[in-house]
C-alpha cells in the first residue's frame, strides 16, 4: 500500500514538471544572420559573435566564408551582442530574444586601429600560364577612403612584398602595360596577408 502510494505521488511530480520542462525547452531560440563590412558591403569571415546577459554568456560563434554564424538554444531575454573582428572596429548593440528564431545582419567599420599596429601584403604577378612577371606596379589604396598608402614594383622573379603601418582593409592593385589590370580585396586578420595576381594580356589583334 505504501510502495503504492510513493510511485502514485512520483507519477503525479513527474506530471506536473512536464508543462514547464516542455515550455523550457520551447524557450530557447536561434540567432543567426550576416556579418558584413560597411563600406563595400563584402562579408567577413572570421568575425566572432558574443551574446551576454549579465553573467550570462552564450558559446560564441564565428562567420564563416559567406559571413554567415549561427547561434543555437539562446534562452529568452535582453542581451548585449559584441561583434569582434582584427582589422575592424569593435561592435556592441542591444538584442531582445523570444522564442522565435532571429537574423541579425550586422555592418562592422574597418578600424584605423586594430589588434595588430603594422602587417604586411606579400604576393606575385605572373601571366595567365603561370610565368612570373617582373615590373608590374603594386598599389595599395585604403579601402574606407581610397586614398593611395603605399606602392612598389614586382621583383625579378615577380614577387612583391610592402609593410603597412596600419591594420585593416586595404584594396591592392595591379597594372602593367600590355596587360589588364587586376585588384583584389585585403583584410588584415594577422601579420601577413597575400594577394597574387594573374594578369591577363590585351589582344590588340583585330579580324
Amino acid at each position: 500500500m505504501l510502495r503504492n502510494l510513493i510511485v502514485a505521488g512520483i507519477l503525479v511530480s513527474l506530471g506536473a514538471q512536464a508543462p514547464d520542462a516542455r515550455r523550457n525547452s520551447q524557450a530557447l531560440a536561434t540567432v543567426h544572420g550576416t556579418i558584413y563590412e560597411t563600406g563595400f558591403g563584402t562579408v567577413v569571415e572570421g568575425a566572432r559573435v558574443i551574446l551576454e546577459k549579465g553573467s550570462l554568456q552564450v558559446p560564441a560563434a564565428f562567420s564563416d566564408k559567406n559571413g554567415r554564424y549561427v547561434i543555437e538554444e539562446v534562452p529568452a531575454g535582453d542581451f548585449t551582442v559584441t561583434v569582434e573582428c582584427a582589422g575592424f572596429s569593435r561592435h556592441a548593440s542591444e538584442l531582445t530574444v523570444d522564442t522565435r528564431p532571429i537574423e541579425l545582419n550586422v555592418g562592422i567599420e574597418v578600424g584605423r586601429i586594430a589588434d595588430y599596429t603594422t602587417f604586411n601584403i606579400r604576393g606575385g604577378a605572373s601571366t595567365s600560364d603561370g610565368t612570373p612577371l617582373p615590373g608590374v606596379a603594386i598599389t595599395v589604396l585604403a579601402a574606407f577612403d581610397k586614398s593611395v598608402v603605399l606602392d612598389t614594383k614586382t621583383g625579378s622573379e615577380g614577387q612583391y612584398r610592402i609593410t603597412i603601418p596600419r591594420a585593416g582593409q586595404y584594396v591592392v592593385y595591379a597594372a602593367k602595360p600590355g596587360f589588364k589590370p587586376a585588384v583584389e580585396l585585403v583584410t588584415s586578420g594577422g601579420e601577413e596577408s597575400r594577394a597574387d595576381f594573374r594578369l591577363i594580356r590585351f589582344n590588340f589583334n583585330r579580324n
